[in-house]
This record gives structure tokens, sequence and C-alpha cells, in this order.
């Protein structure tokens, strides 16, 4: 349904403020807050503006909104199955305990590389992202999982609990102490294909050297299930993450007359989450786009960064709008009317995507006529039974 407003306001950027300061991302120096208006109309930023703001890049990876067919996370805890070890694992507190009991989104920025390990352990090869979150929203998030690790490890001590992380911060507090572990084991036949074509997940691999981030410290946006390790000391840790995306803000790239997007929807491949992350995913993601209402064409293209195999089955079971369309190898259109003529959506996907198992759609659309602006979001849903990646360019 189209909406015309004079003056919206769709999404208030407010900084995680702590006693009047705004904390920033990497390195967490107290700053002035500051008060957005619209935070889709940042979507139109220069990408230096945002690649050099994490508060704002935080905010406009918040205006993503991924979602699984499975969002309920089940079972209260998971564990390890190791032969011989696995099944006492639990009786000595050896196991992933849910915190919510829905899987969550989650924003934060880097303030180090991920690990990547040098080889698989068992089944496991996890790639590890260190996220610190700067909202309110993802912060309290991660903070009720610390108030719930500081009752569950007897191990702690009283001068432990009584500082950062375990209380909230002050205006000196370094945010990034209250870091989110966020995990994932990618599937063994397609790891050289996501290093390459997404993130970086072999040994030696940095996200200030790969193509799609291309700087040291990126903001990231996660969806999976926020547990508790105590298989460790019960921190948090969002294990496995299952969605993931990112903006594509490599200063290497020329982005003045596109806006890139990154997302991709993962299945964990060891054998540990088998209730949490079960084989075969299906799911959709909103990704956020503003432009201006007095264009003719706005073009998006949909690239196919690593194609896993499709779950068609799974695929079918997802309740998804009328107007969700199949891909196609031909340019689609999508033409939205605006007060003075029709803006006409082109739609290119490109990189080899299934003819199933993957639809697409674009809803919310708004008109903002006071500042001649258009903001929408474009979907996509797709049924995997291992990975799916795709990069989303939107011409400025």
């Amino acid at each position: 349904m189209t909406i015309r407003l004079s003056f919206f306001l769709i999404t208030i950027f407010i900084p995680f403020q702590v006693n009047g300061h705004c904390q920033s991302p990497a390195e967490a120096i107290p700053a002035m807050p500051r008060l957005i208006e619209d935070a889709r109309k940042a979507l139109l930023f220069p990408a230096s503006a945002i690649r050099t703001d994490s508060v704002l890049n935080e905010n406009l990876l918040n205006l993503v909104h991924p979602w699984m067919a499975d969002s309920v996370v089940r079972k209260k805890t998971e564990r390890h199955h190791v032969p011989l070890m696995g099944s006492f694992s639990r009786l000595f507190g050896f196991r992933w305990l849910r915190v919510y009991q829905t899987k969550q989104k989650f924003i934060g920025t880097t303030w180090k590389n991920l690990r990547i390990p040098e080889k698989d352990l068992f089944t496991e090869y996890d790639v590890i992202i260190d996220l610190a979150a700067h909202l309110p929203e993802h912060f309290e998030k991660h903070f009720r999982c610390r108030e719930l690790q500081a009752k569950m490890n007897k191990r702690l001590k009283e001068q432990d609990i009584n500082k950062p992380p375990f209380v909230r911060p002050d205006s000196s507090t370094n945010l990034n102490v209250y870091r989110m572990h966020c995990e994932l084991t990618p599937a063994i036949p397609l790891r050289e294909s996501i290093h390459r074509n997404f993130y970086p997940c072999l040994p030696g691999g940095s996200f200030e050297s790969h193509r799609n981030f291309g700087e040291k410290f990126p903001t990231i946006g996660m969806y999976g299930a926020i547990c508790l390790d105590c298989n460790h000391s019960c921190h948090p840790e969002i294990h496995p993450y299952e969605w993931i995306w990112w903006l594509n803000l490599n200063p290497e790239l020329d982005s003045s007359d596109q806006r890139t997007w990154i997302a991709g929807m993962f299945s964990e491949s060891s054998n540990r989450f088998r209730h949490w992350s079960p084989a075969n995913r299906s799911g959709a993601i909103s990704i956020p786009f503003t432009t201006h209402v007095s264009r003719d064409t706005f073009d998006i293209f949909i690239e196919a960064l690593v194609a896993g195999e499709i779950d068609t089955i799974s695929f079918a079971k997802l309740s998804l709008p009328n107007e969700a369309t199949a891909v196609t190898d031909e340019a689609q259109f999508f033409s939205f009317p605006t007060p003075a003529k029709n803006l006409v959506f082109r739609i290119h996907f490109i990189g080899g995507f299934p003819a199933k198992g993957v639809s697409w759609w674009i809803g919310e659309t708004v008109i903002d006529e006071l500042f001649g602006m258009i903001s929408g979001n474009f979907h996509i849903a797709a049924g995997v039974k291992d990975a799916f990646a795709f990069a989303v360019r939107f011409s400025m």
C-alpha cells in the first residue's frame, strides 16, 4: 500500500549514551550525542560518511529485517556430540543455554579481526566475529546475557561481577568489553566460495583485505540464537548466526552511483546445533532503499555470491505475500506511482540464481513529498540446505 506524507520520521538515530556521551565504535572514545531525524535519508549519505561513523552505520543496518521459518528456539540447551564424551558433557554443565526463546537480531561494530581456525576440530570450524553494540536495544540484549552469566558462573569472583561487563557502563567505559561472540561453522564444500565471494573464512583472511569490506573494523548485523556458552565461562554468543549482513563501504570501490548491501543465510554445518539450526533453512530478509522521487527509473542489481544447494521443499512452506515473484534471468519491472509520474523499478538478477526456491518483492514503499524521496524495502526469500549469499546494489 502506498503512503503519502508531507513529513514523516521512520527511524530515529539514538546512539548509546553514557552520562551524556556517545561511545564511538572501534576505539570507544566518548563523543557528543546527536539526533538524526530520519534514518532512511542517511542511506543517501556518501559511503565515506557512513564508513567513518559506526553509530550511523549501526542505525542503517538496523533497518534490515531478517527472519527464519523456524524462529523459535524450542530446546533449552544444545551440546557437543563428540564420541564417548558428548553424552556426558551436559552432566558437568557443559552446554549452550538459550537466553531468548526466539532468534534475535543483533547489530554491532567489530573492534578486532575475525577469528578463523587453522583446521576443523571434529566437526567444528567456527568463524568468530566479535561485535560491540552501540544502540540501546542491542546493548540490552547483550547485557541481559551478562546478568545471567553472573548468576550461572559460580567461579566468577565478587570483584569481577562488580565491574564491566557485568555492571552498566559509565562515561569512561570502553563498550568493547561488552562483546558478543558470533559463531558459525560454514559447510566444507562451500568454504572456498564463501571466502572468495562473501567473507573471509580461510586461514590468513581479514576484513581489511577482503573486497566486500576493505575496512579494519566493519559494522555487521547478525540473526540467530542468543545463548550462553557454558562450555567455557557461560559468556554471551550468537551461535549459530543464520543471517548476516552489512554495507559494503570498501574505499577502493567507486560507490558514488550505487549503494551495496551484502547478505547471506547459512545453516550450521557442525553436528552441535541439531535443534536450533537443523539442515534445510528457509527464510527472508528485507533490505532498505531510498531514492529521489524525480527519477524515471530505479535500478536494483542482485548478484549471487554463494550458491549452495537450494531446498524447494522448505521454501514451499514459507508464507509469502501475493506479490512475491520468482527469479528470472531477464530484467523484471515494477511500476510505482508518484504525484507527477510513475517510477519504474528495474530488477536485475545476475550470477546464476536458481529458477526455483528464491522469490523477491518490493514492499513498505513510502513517498516523502516534502523531501522528494521514496523509501521502501527489497525483500528476498529462499530455502537452502547449506548457504545462500548475495549482494544487492541500489542505484544512487
